[in-house]
């Protein structure tokens, strides 16, 4: 009798993980290129998802999300009109430690898998200090070099799942300290704050408790020196742990009795009955639901790195299922058949 492996698994709690650099811009999403087209009314939606570069002026109406390796800097004092998004493995960051007297980013969201960063330079007195929007599984992290003074509540704004957990992280600075006595970081207790800054005075610390290194809910180290990337590690870490396991490859056999076929099913249907539906399909890999589709990897063919034969995408760009037959990209079109 065949060997069946399968595996019964909710596909809205798959997906409920999530994999770091995935989508996390809306579809029809443009890459950004360097202009923004002024003619879209409604305003659209732009992308960055690798490399380096100061934000741009996002237009009053647009959005553009920092994703991927994206890692860009941005000035406060002539912050977007527009509104912009730090997510999944993207890192945006202030170029300079040149704030005065307040700092309000209203139009930026931190969102699942994003880094933002800010530097301030002391002494100086904060009489307004707020970050934006953070979703869950995001951190907002800040340095400080100078004695700074904070007379301002809330510094971040909650707006993630109601389970979730996000994080204001405050990275060791070695000339860096913070007066924020009796002081909340935030208007929600999903945001968990961790302090690795140093205190004139032990009663100036904000009344918004800090989560020591080791903690269960703080996965971020204290690396020091502002380490923007230790903190992005950190927090990849802890949305996508790395595997402990042990990859073992030996080479097929040749002789001796056929091997058993495995079976791989993905279900949202009862498991009543999951058997015979099973021997009706030849394939490995069988998925069923009156209620969900697939929805393979979407991004641009130029993103696929060392891609194989056989290798499936939708194309944003092109918007189509794109398939790599082993020397070129090509959108799987509908054709007819005359001699049939």
């Amino acid at each position: 009798m065949t060997k069946k492996i399968y595996y019964l698994i909710r596909i809205m709690m798959l997906l409920s993980f999530g994999i770091m650099y995935s989508q996390c811009y809306p579809p029809g999403s443009a890459p950004y290129t360097g202009t923004f087209d002024l003619t879209q009314n409604p305003g659209g939606n732009y992308y960055i998802n690798s490399g380096t570069g100061f934000l741009p002026n996002v237009p009053a109406g647009f959005k553009l999300w920092i994703t991927g390796t994206a890692d860009y800097s941005f000035d406060t004092n002539t912050f977007p009109a527009g509104s912009v998004e730090v997510c999944n493995g993207g890192i945006l960051r202030s170029s300079t430690a040149m704030f005065t007297t307040s700092v309000n980013l209203n139009r930026l969201t931190t969102g699942r898998g994003g880094v933002l960063n800010v530097s301030i330079t002391g002494p100086t007195n904060l009489n307004s200090f707020f970050l934006g929007d953070i979703r869950e599984s995001a951190v907002v992290s800040f340095c400080i070099n100078g004695p700074v003074n904070m007379f301002s509540n809330y510094w971040i704004n909650y707006v993630g799942s109601p389970t979730g957990k996000s994080w204001i992280v405050r990275i060791n600075t070695p000339f860096g300290p913070l007066n924020a006595s009796q002081r909340l970081v935030s208007n929600s207790p999903n945001v968990l704050y961790v302090d690795y800054g140093i205190y004139s005075d032990p009663a100036a610390r904000p009344s918004t408790p800090s989560l020591p290194e080791g903690h269960p809910d703080n996965p971020f180290s204290d690396n020091g020196n502002c380490d923007v990337a230790g903190v992005k590690t950190d927090l990849i870490n802890y949305i996508d742990p790395p595997s402990t396991g042990t990859i073992c490859t030996k080479p097929g056999a040749t002789t001796g009795p056929p091997l058993t076929i495995k079976k791989f099913a993905v279900s949202t249907l009862n498991v009543s009955g999951i058997d015979e539906r099973l021997n009706s399909v030849i394939g490995s890999f069988y998925l069923e639901s009156n209620s969900k589709g697939l929805v393979l990897p979407r991004t641009i063919t130029t993103n696929v790195i060392s891609p194989v034969k056989g290798t499936l995408i939708y194309d944003t760009a092109n918007k189509c299922l794109s398939l790599y037959d082993g020397s070129s990209w090509g959108c799987i079109v509908q054709t007819c058949i005359d001699n049939r």
